[in-house]
């Protein structure tokens, strides 16, 4: 039995008909709404997630917020001191180096709430990281209380969530006997 193969003029019918079905059906859709569509929200650049908002308070419920969290107290990365600072001069460069990647990083050293620059008595603003030694302990405590100290203009400020995750990465990346030697001095 031969199956019936149709002829050119019956494909060109059938096209037609096709057409005039997909024509029908187009003209009796109703008209679409005029959809606007919102514009996209321009990306806000930032170097790091935590260094972005850097002024704002971190949200701890949030999963970001934990995340910043825990990355901020994790302790410095070195892999050449796999047991942690011991503060001693051969280390120095090297836990300043690390600290000040962190601060970077993490975005202690940004905006107005940072942590690492300061005024001396002279009037130059300093940077406890690399200039260390170039500011006495009593205009640095001052400067420090405003986000320390317990009902200070800055203590529930994106500055002491900064100052609480630098002191328990510090303290994660000293030695036991590098934490002995700071316990005079840590009031």
């Amino acid at each position: 039995m031969a199956a019936n193969v149709p002829t050119i003029e019956e494909l060109l019918a059938l096209v037609q008909t096709l057409q005039a079905q997909v024509t029908a059906l187009t003209a009796a859709a109703p008209a679409a709404p005029n959809v606007i569509a919102a514009p996209a929200a321009p990306v806000v650049f930032a170097d790091t997630p935590s260094t972005l908002g850097v002024e704002d308070i971190i949200d701890y419920k949030t999963k970001q917020g934990n995340t910043i969290f825990e990355q901020g107290c994790q302790p410095l990365d070195d892999k050449a001191l796999t047991d942690g600072f011991s503060m001693s001069m051969s280390q120095s460069v090297v836990f300043v180096e690390a600290l000040q990647r962190k601060c970077t990083l993490m975005g202690w050293n940004q905006g107005n709430k940072q942590i690492t620059s300061f005024v001396n008595r002279d009037g130059k603003t300093i940077d406890i990281i690399k200039q260390y030694g170039q500011i006495d302990e009593a205009t640095l405590k001052t400067q420090c209380e405003t986000f320390c100290k317990p009902g200070a203009a800055n203590s529930q400020s994106r500055a002491k969530q900064n100052n609480t995750m630098m002191c328990i990465c510090l303290g994660k990346s000293l030695t036991a006997a590098a934490q002995a030697k700071l316990l005079p001095h840590r009031s």
